[in-house]
């Protein structure tokens, strides 16, 4: 119920979704003011959610909070990778990376430099029941240098709650204060309270932002892919209303 609660809230997410409403609305009214109020409206979000400068003050103002300094990590036995960083190409039979691939870059690092034991990878495309497991192993092990027993992988979880929840029912010994969370800055607050709603408090590391972009004037020209970036904030947005309805 949770997982379709979810979905349903996502398809809302889209700043087109609301701009399309108000321009369909002007077009079939009969009544003038309604109309020029309607184009008016969807002129204004148009405008703002394809400025960068506006997007980038949204989102930093959101993920701020769970920024941590990555020297100051300590040492974790296990660093616990939410999944949607791959996918797995089966024409190519190969490990594809998405936006999202600094979880796997920084927790390899955090390995490689002693600061964690094991790699636990929970509902991620080319390690889940429609990936295949030995090809991302495989990668993990020869390109990266990781060795595959110290991946563990959790290959049935569909959302960020699962992820947590299966991932502790997988490893219970997760639970003693000796993990690490490394998942893209923008999901953290929804993956902290997935761990808060499951009693566990995890340390955490938040990866795929920029907070120190300079923005200049041609911040102000409207950009059609912030307007994507838009869509993921606004998913987390809402994401985070029907976590707090179930939670």
């Amino acid at each position: 119920m949770f997982y379709i609660l979810s979905r349903l809230f996502a398809c809302t997410a889209s700043p087109w979704l609301y701009i399309l409403i108000l321009l369909g609305f002007a077009c079939f009214t009969a009544k003038r003011k309604v109309r020029i109020g309607c184009f008016s409206v969807a002129l204004v979000l148009f405008l703002f959610f394809s400025n960068g400068y506006f997007y980038g003050l949204c989102l930093s103002a959101y993920v701020k909070p769970y920024i941590t300094d990555f020297n100051a990590i300590g040492h974790y036995k296990y660093a616990l990778l939410p999944g949607g960083f791959t996918g797995y190409d089966k024409a190519r039979e190969r490990t594809d990376y998405g936006f999202a691939a600094d979880r796997q870059v920084d927790a390899i690092e955090l390995y490689k430099l002693g600061k964690v034991e094991k790699l636990v990878v929970t509902g991620d495309g080319a390690s889940c029941k429609d990936g295949n497991v030995e090809v991302y192993l495989d990668q993990l092990e020869r390109v990266w240098g990781v060795n595959r027993e110290d991946v563990i992988i959790e290959p049935e979880a569909l959302n960020t709650f699962q992820n947590i929840d299966y991932s502790l029912k997988l490893v219970p010994d997760m639970r003693s204060e000796n993990t690490i969370v490394v998942n893209s800055a923008i999901y953290m607050r929804r993956t902290l309270l997935s761990c808060r709603k499951l009693d566990f408090y995890p340390a955490y590391y938040a990866t795929d932002v920029n907070l120190s972009r300079k923005w200049t004037w041609q911040s102000w020209i409207p950009d059609f892919h912030v307007m994507d970036e838009w869509m993921r904030l606004m998913h987390e947005w809402i994401g985070m209303i029907a976590y707090k309805l179930n939670f």
